[in-house]
């Protein structure tokens, strides 16, 4: 039996009976030692710069991790909802995500190359990274079917791997024109988390993370209108006090039956006449126009701004 140095057993167990080169020489082993042990068949060469126990048979686990260590990449979309234990991946194809511009190959895998490298949110799970649990939902979107997606989501969900925020998160941080899987989990995000679900107060925090994404200064959330005798006639949602700028969220369940919709339209024209510039911004508008909930406020602010120069 070929001696190991004494690091190297527990990070053949803990990595499927895997090492990299890189791994076997800073453990004391030089290249003449590893290409011994490849000669008499102790460690296979799985990759070129990867090598495998041959007393440990190969599984799919093993095979993606020798793909993460040889390429830096992770197990993305199908191969990383099975590390996640999301139902109806247990036997899932080997998928690679790898930063866009890799130069690796291999044909014995599924690579797929992403510009939004900096947010896969990399989790670690037995041993071999793959893409945070929203992150996966989202590339799931781009390689299954919508109706498979959302027994995904579900399962997530029951899991508490990630929550219905946590994924309207994910995909304003991932969201741009043509980008895979954003138009499925967007969909799906519209027909189960739609503002007649969402409380009031997540939506606000939502909008505010969005319009400080794009580098508008931090709103003020619920912000009180009080009039001369010290009254609160008015709560606006988001509000730049300073600048005497704010959004409202026209919420279905909140802002559209009868009274509401009388009050809201009866507070913001008072607060227009004391100098407050207004733009409502519906569900849908979140969804599907970020750009212009985001242009709004920053026109408003500039407007101001250019006001007082």
């Amino acid at each position: 039996m070929t001696y190991h140095p004494p690091a190297i057993s527990p990070l053949l167990r803990e990595q499927h009976g895997l090492i990299t080169r890189e791994q076997a020489q800073f453990h004391g082993l030089n290249n003449r030692r590893i290409r011994r042990r490849v000669t008499t068949s102790d460690w296979i060469r799985v990759e070129p710069d990867v090598f495998q126990l041959a007393a440990v048979s190969p599984s799919w686990e093993s095979r993606v991790l020798a793909a993460c260590l040889q390429s830096g990449g992770v197990a993305g979309a199908r191969c990383a909802a099975a590390l996640w234990r999301i139902d109806g991946f247990s036997t899932p194809p080997s998928e690679i995500l790898v930063p866009f511009g890799s130069g690796y190959r291999n044909a014995s895998h599924r690579i797929h190359r992403t510009k939004q490298w900096d947010r896969i949110d990399r989790q670690t799970i037995r041993s071999i990274s793959c893409t945070g649990a929203a992150r996966t939902i989202l590339d799931l979107g781009a390689v299954i079917s919508y109706q498979r997606l959302e027994l995904a989501t579900e399962s997530a969900l029951r899991q508490k791997l990630v929550s219905w925020p946590e994924l309207l998160s994910c995909l304003n941080d991932h969201s741009r024109k043509g980008r895979d899987g954003c138009g499925k989990l967007r969909t799906l995000l519209d027909a189960r988390y739609g503002d007649d679900h969402i409380p009031l107060s997540e939506w606000s925090t939502l909008v505010a993370r969005l319009v400080t994404s794009r580098g508008l200064p931090k709103p003020v959330l619920e912000h009180p209108l009080v009039d001369r005798r010290g009254h609160t006639y008015a709560v606006l949602d988001l509000a730049w006090p300073k600048h005497k700028v704010a959004l409202e969220l026209d919420s279905l369940r909140y802002h559209f039956n009868r009274k509401s919709f009388e009050h809201d339209r009866r507070k913001r024209n008072r607060a227009r006449n004391e100098g407050w510039i207004i733009h409502e911004v519906t569900w849908q508008m979140y969804i599907d126009a970020q750009s212009e909930v985001v242009a709004l406020a920053r026109d408003a602010l500039n407007l101001r701004l250019s006001v007082v120069a």
